[in-house]
């Protein structure tokens, strides 16, 4: 490593809150790139250094191997990391948490519903453009939709297939969403059921409305109100809690 100096050691892990770049040998935006890392993965630090000042914040982590990324980009996550993945994390060997998102998911006690069938979506790729498991500031975010898809599923008494979840800017652009989605802010899901057809799931999507839910761990409950799209062509009805009602054919 440079002769830089660590202003305080560190042993934790921690997750990318958007994407950063991992710099080589010095902690600057003037520093060569090594790699380049989306949001919803983990590092590890060795410590925290002084360099170039990014809106006011001159910390940057020091990485193994001579590497550097900025702290603005990164937060501390504390968690086991999944079974398979090393002891040793480093931005050179990232690990995705995917498995902490799904036992996140796990732990609002869906009826009909696990964490794992999310993991699919966010392996996609569209036009050479990867989706990315949803970084962890938006998590709160979907509570509410899965409550409410999850609710339509025991309505319904038939099999409900998700169909798109959380997308990342590149992804939603590259599939053609809306430049606003509310898949970006991890508040949709594209679904299809097994029996039925669009018109009907999202009639009874629509009875919800004004309802109110219970939110997980005695946290209160919620009001449910949102965008309800039916696509009759593709066989799939959109639904995302956004506190408005809107209706729309697509």
């Amino acid at each position: 490593m440079t002769s830089i100096q660590i202003l305080k050691p560190l042993n934790v892990s921690l997750v990318s809150m958007a994407r950063l770049n991992i710099r080589k040998g010095n902690p600057n935006t003037s520093a060569p790139i090594v790699q380049k890392i989306e949001s919803g993965v983990l590092l590890k630090a060795i410590g925290v250094v002084s360099g170039e000042s990014i809106y006011g914040n001159s910390d940057w982590y020091a990485g193994v191997d001579d590497t550097f990324f900025w702290s603005g980009a990164v937060k501390e996550y504390i968690s086991t990391p999944p079974s398979n993945s090393p002891n040793s994390l480093d931005p050179i060997n990232i690990v995705p948490i995917e498995k902490d998102l799904e036992q996140f998911i796990d732990r609002i006690g869906l009826k009909n519903f696990k964490g794992s069938e999310f993991t699919p979506y966010w392996n996609r790729v569209k036009n050479g453009i990867p989706n990315t498991v949803p970084p962890v500031a938006l998590w709160n975010n979907i509570i509410k939709t899965v409550i409410i898809i999850d609710a339509l599923r025991s309505e319904l008494n038939s099999p409900i297939e998700l169909l798109s979840t959380y997308r990342s800017p590149g992804y939603n652009s590259a599939v053609g969403g809306e430049p606003a989605s509310y898949h970006m802010k991890f508040m949709a899901i594209d679904f299809t059921c097994s029996q039925g057809d669009p018109s009907s799931w999202a009639s009874e999507l629509r009875k919800f409305r004004g309802k109110f839910f219970t939110l997980p761990a005695n946290a209160g409950s919620f009001q449910f109100h949102g965008g309800i799209g039916v696509y009759k062509n593709k066989n799939f009805v959109h639904v995302d809690t956004r506190g408005n009602d809107v209706d729309w054919n697509g």
